[in-house]
C-alpha cells in the first residue's frame, strides 16, 4: 500500500501539484513531501481550490470533504493555528459527519504543536473518551502523555507513557516514548 509521496519535480504547474495533493488526501496517504521551492507554488493553488470547493458545496458530503481538505492543507504547510481553527469550525459545522473524528484528533495535535499543552491535554483526553476504537487513538494517548510532561505533571506523564507503550504500537513514536519512561 502506498503510504507517502515525495514530489521532486518543481517544474510542475501549480494546478498539477494541486491535483496531486488532492489525490494524496483522498487516498489517505500518511505523508506528502515537497522540496521547499515546490511548497511555495502548491500552497496557494491547493488552498484556493479546496476553499472554493468548500464554499460551493457547503452542507453536502463534497463540501465536508473540501472543508476538511482546507484544514489538512494548512496542517501540511505547518500552519497549525489555521489548521486548528478550521478543524474546530469543521466540527461545529458538520457534527454528524464521519470526518469529525479526524478533526477531533487534529484539534489535539495542533494544540500540542502550537505549545497549548493544557488545551492539547484536554482535547486528547476528550478524543480518547469519545473515540475509543479510533485509528488515531495511539497518537492521542501519545500527545496526552507529552502534554502531561510539558505541564510538569511528570508522575502522570510517566503513567501515561507506560499506558501508551503497553497498548499502542506506533513505531515512529515508540522510541520517543521510551526516552521519557527510561
Amino acid at each position: 500500500m502506498l503510504r507517502s509521496i515525495y514530489i521532486r519535480n518543481s517544474a510542475l504547474t501549480s494546478a498539477a501539484l494541486s491535483s496531486l495533493i488532492a489525490v494524496a488526501m483522498v487516498s489517505s496517504l500518511a505523508t506528502v513531501s515537497f522540496p521547499s521551492e515546490t511548497s511555495a507554488l502548491i500552497a496557494p493553488a491547493a488552498l484556493n481550490e479546496a476553499k472554493l470547493g468548500a464554499i460551493k458545496n457547503f452542507g453536502t458530503p463534497d463540501g465536508e470533504l473540501a472543508s476538511q481538505k482546507v484544514a489538512d492543507l494548512y496542517y501540511l504547510g505547518d500552519r497549525y493555528a489555521l489548521s486548528r481553527a478550521r478543524h474546530i469550525k469543521f466540527a461545529g459545522q458538520y457534527p454528524a459527519s464521519p470526518l469529525v473524528e479526524k478533526s477531533a484528533y487534529y484539534i489535539a495535535d495542533t494544540a500540542y504543536r502550537m505549545g497549548l499543552y493544557g488545551d492539547a491535554l484536554i482535547a486528547a483526553e476528550t478524543f480518547a473518551l469519545k473515540y475509543p476504537s479510533s485509528e488515531y487513538l495511539g497518537y492521542a494517548h501519545f500527545f496526552r502523555a507529552l502534554s502531561l510532561f510539558k505541564t510538569e505533571r511528570y508522575t502522570e506523564g510517566l503513567t501515561a507513557f507506560g499506558y501508551y507503550l503497553n497498548r499502542h504500537r506506533v513505531e515512529r513514536l515508540d522510541e520517543i516514548a521510551r526516552v521519557y519512561v527510561a
